[in-house]
């Protein structure tokens, strides 16, 4: 089986849906086979890929790995955390774009954790109290069920989900007291429980919405029998919870530990890790983002995904500091073992024509052909536009 995985290597939003989606059609048409998958081997619903078809279908990924347009099924492995009622709004916006019959299976890791609206609204007022000292919460409940698990609270798996109903009702109920006490404990002050309240009805019955999320879905049974499998990484490398500038941090490691220990368990190996970076750095949410520069210097980016909102802000912009990168991606390497790396850098379409690069604190100006021509011996796959079809590999460099 040939394994490709695909790792951010800045602060997220680098362009990893779309280099999985080029990447799941390279092997297709490389390897003359539909039979792979997606595997999402950490993050969660707060992780959003966008894939634009060719043909200008257009859908943000979050538990569906950014394969499914090209018909590859979906593995949720164990350090993904499953949030079922964005699942069910993700199955519904996709379900208005290719046929349900034609929607590609998602197979689920017993032991994934399960969110709640629970955690949703801790993870919410948590970073309101905050005030101007936010962590940069996306505000889906992710890091709170991680919290919930890890801290001995209530634990929820989707094994638990096929439970009885009297089981999961006191499960759920073991929960909200659980998330009485949370509140509690992070001293969280004049808190509106009507709201709380309202914000879990008018999601529904979540004992419905659970029965839904598993029709839906299957469970994994570890029986990895593809012909090629793409790990689809979230999040980057410079928010993993051990390298980041904490607590700006996500509660996941974001590089190839998770796919490592999956190895160890399973006895495959990884043929190709595929670093990806925009030409410029961007990072939405708190926390620090040297040599930061206003929005109004990058005219040319237009990011339907990243809209803003209460919590992750507007996204942030700054030159690019490759080498800044490079040390992430050798400590990545270092930590997990040496695997066959190449970079790949997108968005070269949205460069001014001068383009700032950054050494550290030292900005560097250069003519935009100059950038690309640098890019193009640097980097074995690069990106000029949202879709597959602008992505050009190196002559002679070969993915697996």
């Amino acid at each position: 089986m040939h394994t490709v995985a695909i790792i951010g290597a800045a602060y997220g939003d680098e362009g990893k849906g779309l280099a999985t989606d080029f990447v799941c059609d390279y092997l297709k048409k490389k390897l003359n086979t539909s039979n792979g998958a997606v595997a999402r081997f950490q993050g969660g619903a707060q992780s959003g890929h966008t894939v634009v078809t060719p043909e200008g279908k257009r859908h943000v990924f979050s538990h569906f790995g950014s394969g499914s347009l090209l018909g590859l099924s979906t593995i949720l492995l164990k350090d993904f955390v499953c949030n079922p009622i964005l699942f069910l709004k993700e199955y519904r916006e996709l379900s208005s774009k290719i046929p349900k019959n034609d929607i590609p299976k998602v197979f689920i890791h017993p032991d994934c954790y399960i969110t709640t609206p629970f955690e949703v609204i801790i993870n919410r007022e948590l970073e309101r109290s905050r005030g101007n000292n936010r962590h940069g919460s996306i505000g889906v409940g992710f890091g709170e069920t991680i919290e919930r698990e890890e801290s001995g609270g209530v634990s929820l798996r989707y094994s638990d989900l096929f439970l009885s109903e009297r089981l999961i009702k006191d499960k759920l109920k073991d929960i909200s007291l659980y998330f009485s006490d949370r509140m509690v404990q992070l001293g969280i002050v004049g808190f509106d429980h009507k709201s709380a309240r309202s914000l879990i009805s008018k999601n529904g019955d979540l004992l419905t919405t659970f029965s839904n999320f598993v029709k839906n879905t299957e469970a994994f049974s570890e029986k990895l029998n593809y012909d090629f499998l793409v790990f689809e990484g979230g999040q980057g490398l410079m928010l993993d919870k051990d390298w980041g500038d904490f607590p700006h941090v996500t509660r996941s490691r974001t590089g190839l530990t998770n796919i490592k220990n999956l190895f160890f368990d399973t006895g495959i190996e990884l043929d190709t890790v595929i670093y990806v970076m925009r030409a410029y750095m961007t990072r939405h949410g708190a926390g620090p983002f040297p040599n930061e520069e206003p929005k109004e210097n990058y005219p040319k980016v237009i990011d339907h995904t990243n809209k803003t909102n209460e919590f992750q802000g507007s996204l942030r912009f700054a030159p690019l500091d490759f080498n800044k990168i490079v040390q992430f991606i050798e400590a990545d390497s270092w930590e997990n073992g040496y695997h066959r790396s190449l970079y790949m850098m997108t968005c070269l379409d949205q460069l001014n024509d001068k383009v700032k690069l950054a050494f550290g604190d030292d900005i560097h100006i250069l003519d935009k052909q100059y950038f690309i021509d640098s890019a193009r011996r640097i980097n074995q796959i690069n990106s000029y536009g949202p879709t597959r079809d602008h992505v050009i590999k190196k002559g002679g460099v070969s993915i697996v």
